[in-house]
């Protein structure tokens, strides 16, 4: 008898408890990946984020480049210490135009830009700072920024140009890069369209177009970013 009150309290009490306790691991497993999976997710993310006027306006648009592997989730817009809230999904290597924002202009007045995510992260306009005088928006210089990424079997020495129909800036020649970045900006006195050659020598050799050369692009501001980035795999 007291063996089947034994059983019978064992199923009772017991078991449940212990089917209670491996329900209560399952959940602290799961918690723990998925913040895992968030922390990999934020320290993935790459945004280029670039702030510029609307000419004439009291306003602000807001260029946003994925140039990351995940999507990013873009949550709030902040200017100086006034938000807008976006809640945008902006895919990997893709693209987002955000705004017009209404802003107070006065001689005198800045503004600083700042893209918040949904994973907590924050990305400052690299555009820097935009500044109102009394005869309108300060105009930033336009660029060209080549971006050239040398891996293992691509070291060598390089050399870029930036073109259009009617200039060509000087050659720009790097030291022997191996696995490293080469970043150079050319500054350009109009809107329009662009070409960028990059070529590379080996230790021995002649100068030879990379892959991908030239790449074209363009500078729209001021209905676009004011410097526009060019990548090429080295």
């Amino acid at each position: 008898m007291g063996t089947i009150i034994f059983i019978g309290i064992l199923f009772t009490s017991f078991i449940p408890m212990m089917l209670v306790m491996k329900q209560a691991d399952n959940i602290y497993t799961r918690k723990v990946h998925e913040i895992q999976q968030s922390d990999e997710v934020q320290a993935a993310q790459e945004l280029d984020v670039f702030a510029y006027p609307v000419e004439d306006e009291d306003m602000i648009k807001v260029y946003v480049e994925n140039t990351g592997v995940v999507p990013a989730t873009l949550k709030r817009i902040w200017i100086n210490d006034v938000y807008h809230t976006v809640d945008e999904v902006v895919a990997a290597l893709d693209t987002s135009t955000l705004g017009p924002y209404n802003v107070t202009t006065y001689d005198g007045a800045s503004f600083n830009i700042i893209l918040t995510t949904s994973h907590a992260n924050s990305f400052s306009s690299v555009s820097g700072t935009l500044y109102y005088e009394a005869s309108g928006w300060f105009v930033p210089e336009l660029g060209v920024c080549v971006h050239v990424a040398v891996g293992l079997w691509g070291a060598g020495y390089f050399k870029i140009q930036v073109t259009n129909a009617t200039w060509q800036s000087d050659w720009y020649e790097s030291g022997f890069t191996w696995l490293g970045d080469i970043v150079e900006t050319f500054n350009v006195t109009t809107p329009g369209n662009y070409q960028v050659w990059v070529e590379r020598k080996g230790w021995f050799g002649s100068w030879e177009p990379l892959d991908g050369s030239p790449q074209i692009t363009s500078i729209s501001y001021p209905d676009g970013p004011p410097i526009v980035t060019v990548t090429f795999g080295g």
